[in-house]
């Protein structure tokens, strides 16, 4: 058979009167109810009067029933954990713990739900903002991708229509036409369609691919030449779609 521990002065009864302690004559069961009692109430107390209350509360019962004293400064560390949380803005920690005292004492409820309902619109806020910043990041980049290309001379960043590269100066950088034959990038224009001088070519390709196919429109014999070799191909839609390429 078990010994019986009284479960306020801890002493062992070894005596056949097993409902009272012969040390310190409490009554066991009375004792137990009273105790539990009296934590209940507490909790009661702080789910009305609000949490900040707790460690007088918790005082009272753990100065009246010493044994409580851990299980007392358990809660009352939990409650005021919690709170530092909430108050520094942590979030899902102050929501975890305000969820776990809410299983353990459901009559903390009255007390702990306004916190949770702020603690999920924080929660769910945060999750938005990092959505709208995630988009915007990718918008960025979308932009910042976008109509970029290196400069035919320098080797960097420009956009693709920019009138002249900003490092080095290089006019039209963005736009890597070349002979197919010699590779030479001293290109003018043949005599068919659209007429281009070597001189005006430039300035018209400044503003970019998609300008000068509308110049092409209806224009289906539109010679480029290399100045170098002499060589002559189609300017056509397939050509500039890929020059940049």
């Amino acid at each position: 058979m078990p010994k019986l521990i009284c479960p306020k002065c801890k002493s062992t009864n070894e005596t056949d009167n097993k409902d009272e302690c012969p040390n310190c004559g409490i009554l066991y069961e009375r004792y137990i109810y009273s105790r539990n009692k009296s934590f209940a109430k507490a909790i009661t107390t702080i789910g009305n009067r609000g949490l900040h209350c707790c460690s007088e509360e918790f005082g009272k019962v753990s100065s009246q029933f010493p044994e409580t004293k851990k299980l007392c400064d358990n809660y009352q560390a939990a409650i005021n954990t919690a709170l530092e949380n909430y108050r520094e803005g942590n979030n899902e920690k102050s929501q975890k713990i305000f969820t776990a005292l809410l299983d353990k004492q459901p009559d903390l409820q009255k007390e702990i739900d306004p916190f949770l309902y702020v603690l999920k619109q924080r929660i769910d806020d945060s999750d938005d903002d990092s959505k709208k910043k995630g988009n915007a990041d990718n918008a960025a980049n979308d932009v910042t991708n976008s109509g970029v290309t290196n400069c035919k001379t320098c080797g960097k960043e420009v956009s693709q229509t920019a009138p002249a590269c900003p490092h080095c100066g290089e006019q039209a950088p963005g736009l890597h036409i070349k002979c197919p034959k010699c590779n030479s990038m001293d290109i003018g224009s043949g005599k068919r369609g659209y007429k281009l001088g070597p001189a005006s070519l430039i300035g018209t390709f400044t503003i970019g691919p998609a300008m000068l196919l509308c110049g092409l429109a209806g224009r289906k014999k539109i010679m480029l030449v290399c100045l170098d070799c002499n060589h002559k191909w189609k300017a056509d839609k397939k050509y500039l779609a890929t020059m940049n390429a």
